[in-house]
């Protein structure tokens, strides 16, 4: 039964990993395709991609604090989901059992930006600039299962659609993300 259990977590773990570097992969051939990006807003997506990972904040007893504002951008579909589902599945994993996240969306200025805060342990002052490098996991995420891809989905995406990350301690107690877009103004 433990080998069994071993084996079950290592090839969740595997295809885990195999998803993000598809992921990856396939942003990275989008990238060249500017007709890809249309008009988004981050509060839908963010809707969305929560509707997805309903059963996961459920079984870990998580407590969703949400204030979805309007905050258009201009981006491909594909890659924006991706980078939001990357960090709501952060918050979740790292974050304890029964703890809090705080997901805002909105405008300041000229920018909509995405917020995600978490309970969790947060990242160290002088280990925020390299969780962003491909395979790196922080000291504080080495007792969560994970393979160090997803902020590198993040960045990527971000890069694509200049947009801006911001890494700050939450208020929660753990990591505050938050990424940053240029706003969209339909101007038909």
């Amino acid at each position: 039964q433990v080998a069994l259990a071993h084996l079950t977590t290592s090839i969740d773990r595997a295809s885990r990993m195999v998803d993000q570097l598809l992921s990856l992969a396939r942003l990275e051939s989008l990238a060249a395709s500017p007709q890809l990006q249309v008009p988004l807003c981050l509060a839908t997506l963010c809707e969305l991609v929560l509707a997805d990972l309903g059963p996961t904040l459920s079984l870990r007893g998580i407590q969703l604090h949400k204030s979805l504002q309007p905050a258009p951008i201009k981006g491909m579909e594909f890659g924006v989901a991706v980078l939001l589902r990357n960090l709501i599945d952060n918050a979740i994993h790292y974050g304890p059992a029964q703890g809090d996240i705080r997901i805002t969306t909105g405008c300041d200025g000229n920018r909509s930006f995405v917020q995600v805060e978490d309970a969790g342990p947060g990242v160290a002052a002088d280990e925020r600039d390299r969780i962003f490098e491909l395979f790196y996991r922080g000291a504080e995420s080495r007792t969560v299962d994970g393979c160090g891809i997803g902020l590198s989905i993040v960045q990527s995406v971000a890069r694509l659609h200049k947009a801006d990350i911001r890494l700050d301690a939450s208020s929660l107690g753990g990591l505050c993300v938050r990424v940053a877009f240029p706003v969209f103004v339909n101007a038909g």
